[in-house]
């Protein structure tokens, strides 16, 4: 897969904008540096600016996309201490109505870091599968849930969760987590009677090495405590992009 998509960093990255009724001509923006990515966590617009928020941003020297699945990395644990490295970070695409504004896009951290260079080992964000209340989609928003691949500056695939505050640039690791447990992408299911945009559960599950099987998690989202635990009945692997569906009629849910 690697072999078959090749990169070439010293080409530009171009953002295209298109109106859904078609009826204004596309609108094209070149991003200050080239880059590829993984995850969109959210897009925003304000007033005549798209905001872009974009998790597992990678550049020249941080390889191909897909290059965190190369086997050479896996099996070396120098390498992928070491070579597996990417970004968070946020878009503003200016004057999105107007076709021959000279004004730039304007790209910064998801965690306020200066990105004028790429990041190296220690100071990436390593924040990778994001995501956030639906109801927020499309909305101005403040969190993000994520895994972060390196927790807590820790060895590769130490990965735990973790809530990005993208309205004060910070973050909160999980309160609950045992070493040798893997936690998988999560799923954000808000509270139908909640006010407040983190008021809901993360459920994922987790592979519990040391003991060798597999459980799902429940996490408070405000508090990123872990309030249930169910025992899966197989062992799983790292599993991503799946859902959860109720089997049981709840007018809640319907509503």
């Amino acid at each position: 897969m690697i072999a078959g998509m090749p990169v070439d960093y010293d080409l530009p990255t171009y953002f295209h904008i298109v109106t859904l009724d078609g009826t204004q001509e596309v609108i094209t923006r070149t991003s200050p540096f080239s880059f590829t990515f993984n995850h969109v966590a959210n897009l925003v617009q304000e007033e005549e600016a798209l905001i872009l928020d974009i998790f597992e941003v990678f550049r020249a020297g941080q390889g191909n996309p897909l290059w965190g699945g190369s086997f050479d990395l896996w099996l070396n644990k120098t390498r992928r201490d070491t070579e597996i490295n990417f970004e968070a970070m946020r878009f503003v695409l200016p004057s999105i109505y107007n076709v021959s504004t000279s004004e730039p896009v304007k790209v910064r951290s998801i965690l306020g870091r200066d990105v004028t260079q790429p990041c190296n080992g220690a100071n990436c964000d390593l924040i990778r599968l994001p995501r956030i209340n639906l109801q927020y989609q499309g909305q101005p928003y403040c969190f993000a849930y994520g895994m972060q691949t390196k927790f807590q500056r820790g060895p590769f695939a130490s990965q735990g969760v973790v809530k990005v505050n993208l309205c004060n640039q910070s973050f909160s690791p999980i309160a609950t987590r045992s070493p040798g447990q893997y936690p998988h992408e999560l799923v954000f299911i808000g509270n139908p009677n909640g006010t407040s945009e983190d008021d809901g559960v993360l459920i994922g599950h987790v592979l519990d090495g040391p003991a060798n099987k597999s459980f799902v998690q429940v996490i408070d989202a405000q508090t990123l405590q872990r309030i249930a635990h169910f025992d899966l009945p197989l062992r799983l692997g790292e599993m991503i992009h799946g859902n959860w569906f109720p089997t049981v009629q709840d007018d809640r849910l319907a509503k």
